[in-house]
């Protein structure tokens, strides 16, 4: 009962501070892009040499296919706002992965990307899933936005590598990257991309988040507008980049640690919709909506992203859901998508009779407006 006080105390004293708006939904989804789990036959071999645990998330992200998109379009082309515009959707996007051939021909001593078109094509999804796309882009219901280059650390990746960490090279021999993260204090700083423990790893982390934004350019054909660091993770010096490379908005929710550049992190919280920087001149905007049926089951994840989404109305606050692909994914368990797809469709259900005046909004649209109420 105390528990409840607390967390409904807590939930309604963080949507109170920054920029007030209409009844906006915003649905962002992280790490599409990044292929994670490769395959049904990695995840069993990971598997059996104990090199995963069982949870259902590393068993089911894998790289969106034609079908997850064509099917999640379904979704949202069902439910129209009070504008007349249907449900939208930001997948969070990551532009490139391993090229673990290519690592492995230098003897692990230079690390090589592979560009999400290059990706694609290795899985026979392209040119098919590059026209899905576009039909999301060009009519607004499904426009990506900037996650990172890789879903990686690749300086401690490649440092693991070049010093034989066993564990390590057994999981890249599935073209794995992210073995017992969970059970190795040391292998959860893989996952985070912007991690780094000296200047040198944070200069290469520059070049990056600048090489990466311009490998998302050549495959959209436009400029993301909206960051969101992966694992929250994120030095305040790289804001700057962001901002010089065209992207005026970060998404800073919850938590965030920032690296101290001498192997720890510092803790800050950051809950005001709207705010700038002074520094840098970006606009950030929080999550204040949770949304993980893969986790939480479907009438839990449902009823909980409700009340949150209930919440942020009171205090006249955009509901911006967080949520990530393997939720959608079916490329190795296509009841997995079955599964998530559902559980968005009865949330959308729900909300469009709750809020008949809401309105959808992707993440570039709410971007604009906080900036718009800036001026």
């Amino acid at each position: 009962m105390l528990g409840n006080l607390i967390y409904w105390t807590w939930l309604n004293l963080k949507n109170m501070p920054g920029t007030t708006t209409g009844k906006i939904l915003v649905i962002e989804a992280d790490d599409y892009g990044s292929i994670n789990m490769p395959s049904k036959k990695a995840y069993n071999n990971l598997k059996e040499k104990g090199l995963i645990n069982a949870s259902k998330t590393k068993k089911n992200d894998s790289l969106e296919t034609p079908e997850d998109l064509y099917e999640l379009y379904k979704v949202l082309k069902k439910y129209l706002d009070s504008q007349g515009s249907p449900a939208k959707f930001t997948p969070f996007f990551n532009s490139a992965n391993p090229d673990f051939s290519k690592i492995e021909e230098a003897k692990f001593r230079k690390y090589y990307h592979r560009t999400y078109r290059k990706t694609v094509s290795d899985y026979d999804y392209e040119p098919l899933i590059h026209d899905l796309w576009k039909e999301g882009v060009e009519e607004t219901f499904c426009k990506p936005q900037y996650h990172g280059r890789e879903h990686l650390n690749v300086p401690v990746y490649m440092e693991l590598l070049k010093d034989g960490n066993e564990i390590i090279h057994n999981a890249f021999s599935q073209q794995y990257c992210f073995p017992v993260c969970d059970e190795n204090e040391y292998f959860k700083r893989l996952r985070p991309a912007f991690y780094f423990e000296n200047l040198q790893q944070l200069e290469y982390l520059k070049k990056s988040l600048i090489s990466g934004i311009e490998l998302f350019r050549e495959y959209f054909g436009y400029s993301p507008v909206v960051f969101c660091p992966s694992n929250g993770i994120f030095h305040t010096s790289l804001k700057k980049t962001l901002f010089d490379q065209g992207i005026p908005t970060i998404v800073e929710s919850g938590v965030r640690y920032e690296p101290d550049g001498c192997g720890g992190l510092n803790k800050k919280r950051r809950f005001v919709m709207g705010k700038k920087d002074s520094v840098s001149g970006l606009i950030s905007y929080p999550r204040n909506v949770t949304f993980e049926p893969l986790r939480d089951g479907k009438t839990n994840s449902i009823k909980k992203a409700l009340k949150e989404i209930q919440t942020a109305f009171r205090w006249s606050k955009p509901a911006v859901i967080a949520t990530h692909r393997h939720n959608f994914s079916g490329g190795i368990y296509p009841e997995n998508r079955e599964h998530g797809l559902a559980a968005l469709d009865q949330l959308l259900n729900e909300v469009v009779k709750t809020w008949p005046d809401i309105e959808f909004m992707n993440s570039e649209e709410l971007s604009d407006l906080l900036h718009e109420k800036q001026n």
